[in-house]
């Protein structure tokens, strides 16, 4: 007796049906070919609960040890079949004495009908995941374009991705192609705490950050340690070498400014199957790390555009701060140089400010405010 159900995707894996000793003992069932089919027998409701069954066929012995109500409890999204004609709350009748025709018909519908249940699940599961998602960016973009310090910019952006991701940890490049460089700016991991430095290297395609500002494509690597021998890019082990951690998925993005050119370069480490899981230095936890799948991809793309722009805007705040710091330093001194008397006036009365406004307020920026006070006098 030849009969092979649908064959579900990888995502649907096997097909698991839970059978009683009595529905077990049947020919239909001795002498069917499993294909993506796994008998599994049980005599409780735990051992079936234990196996996640995609259908369990009710015989005399399961609905002794667990009313009906108790099966459908337990096991919502199972699909559960009948032996009995008397049993009018099942999803599927399928008694002992159908002919082995119409058996392997009614098993392949309700194989059929698993995996479309399977499917809607995951459908709708998706739509909540976009939905939970354009959320969450909206309100990134909102925190992102009020926010003007640049380190705090770039922590920022880093920690909304890993909660977007589920990622063990995340590292941030700012790139300069006029001067052919790319700076390590900052990096974070849940799992460790360890010293960082800031460093720069050279642009070029032997790194994997350099690779990708230079392609301005993305880039998602399974596995960091089985790159292919051909790629020009390699993965660089000292990390890992000098702390335990295991480096997995990696998955590698360009942040465009709005002339569409690379200022930065995101980077996103280890997706975890559950956020909160410490992938311990030492220990093999590949067990516990899943691949940058398209439906993680895309809103981290979307969180690297809106990170280009947000890069650039603090940027041009900074040089603006600075030039405007340099002109008022500038017209204090040309104030200074009027009269011997008076030099150093507006530096001391600077200094006295800074002073009092530390010691009964939080103002950032009190020495700015106190050199302007001098700058009509050169009017």
């Amino acid at each position: 007796m030849s009969f092979t159900p649908e064959r579900p995707t990888s995502s649907e894996a096997v097909l698991t049906i839970c059978l009683g000793t009595d529905s077990l003992s049947l020919p239909f069932w001795r002498q069917l070919t499993l294909g993506a089919l796994d008998l599994r027998t049980v005599s409780t409701l735990a051992e079936a609960c234990a196996v996640d069954p995609a259908m369990v066929l009710l015989d005399k012995s399961l609905l002794l040890c667990a009313a009906m109500e108790e099966w459908r409890c337990a096991l919502p999204n199972a699909l559960l079949m009948g032996a009995n004609a008397a049993l009018d709350d099942v999803d599927i009748l399928f008694a002992p004495d159908f002919p082995p025709l119409q058996s392997r018909k009614i098993l392949q519908n309700a194989c059929e009908t698993v995996i479309q249940r399977r499917r809607a699940r995951d459908s709708q599961s998706a739509l909540a995941s976009i939905e939970g998602n354009l959320d969450k960016l909206a309100s990134v973009g909102i925190a992102l374009a009020s926010e003007n310090d640049l380190a705090v910019l770039l922590r920022k952006i880093l920690s909304e991705g890993q909660n977007m991701s589920d990622c063990d940890a995340a590292s941030l490049f700012l790139v300069n192609a006029e001067e052919g460089h790319i700076t390590f700016k900052l990096t974070q991991n849940d799992s460790m705490d360890f010293p960082f430095e800031e460093r720069r290297f050279d642009l070029n395609s032997q790194s994997i950050a350099g690779y990708v500002a230079l392609t301005k494509e993305p880039l998602n690597i399974v596995d960091a340690y089985e790159t292919p021998p051909s790629a020009p890019y390699g993965f660089n082990k000292s990390f890992d070498e000098n702390t335990g951690y295991r480096t997995v998925s990696m998955l590698t993005l360009p942040a465009l400014n709005k002339s569409k050119n690379v200022i930065a370069v995101l980077q996103f480490i280890n997706r975890k199957k559950q956020r909160d899981t410490q992938l311990t230095p030492g220990t093999d936890t590949r067990q516990d790390i899943l691949p940058f799948d398209e439906s993680t991809c895309r809103p981290l793309q979307a969180l690297a555009g809106q990170a280009g722009v947000a890069i650039e805007n603090a940027i041009l705040h900074n040089d603006v701060r600075r030039l405007f710091e340099g002109f008022v330093k500038a017209s204090v001194m040309a104030i200074e140089q009027r009269h011997p008397i008076t030099s150093g006036h507006s530096f001391r009365v600077a200094e006295l400010c800074v002073a009092l406004t530390r010691a009964v307020s939080v103002d950032t920026h009190p020495q700015q405010r106190c050199e302007v006070h001098s700058e009509g006098k050169i009017r």
